[in-house]
């Protein structure tokens, strides 16, 4: 139909890696699901809202890169501790875009993330219960293909502005 909201799930299974120019290193599963609801034209024309909400579950190889702490590194502050692997945390999200040139959009937004009761929590590296975080930035598209921009000349719908765009958004941005 013509609705002006889409309404997601993305279920994401990655595998971690950490990098340090010489070498990469395998850091352990996360499993991040996240339902999020999309409003076009939110308030003005082109501007786009995004809420979205998620949980982080992740591998005991992933957790003990943030959590662990072994005998060589316990101190009178901090003791030693074995990361278990689980639920990591749940956040919540709000962000708004707006196309502002062919092939800019900015964006904007805020979370908040929530640790209490995570699988680590009881580690003496774990500080606060929440976490707030905000995102500000700018997208450039610099390629598209002629075949994608030939098929949305021919093709649009009011559906169809959901497209690759607003899909890199949502994986760069503020979530």
């Amino acid at each position: 139909g013509d609705s002006s909201f889409k309404l997601g799930l993305n279920i994401p299974l990655r595998s971690a890696i950490s990098l340090d120019f010489w070498e990469v290193k395998e850091r352990g599963l996360v499993f991040n699901p996240l339902l999020y609801f999309i409003t076009e034209d939110f308030l003005a024309p082109k501007v786009f809202s995004f809420t979205g909400l998620s949980t982080v579950i992740a591998s005991q190889k992933f957790h003990r890169v943030f959590y662990q702490v072994d005998a060589p590194y316990v101190t009178d502050m901090r003791a030693q501790y074995q990361a278990h692997g689980g639920y990591l945390s749940t956040t919540l999200s709000q962000g708004f875009s707006r196309q502002l040139f062919k092939d800019v959009m900015g964006f904007i937004g805020v979370s908040y993330s929530h640790y209490k009761g995570s699988a680590n929590y009881n580690s003496p590296l774990m500080k606060q219960d929440y976490n707030f975080n905000m995102a500000l930035g700018l997208v450039w598209w610099f390629y598209e293909s002629e075949e994608k921009e030939n098929h949305k000349k021919i093709h649009i719908t009011r559906n169809q502005r959901f497209d690759s765009k607003e899909q890199l958004f949502l994986e760069i941005g503020i979530l």
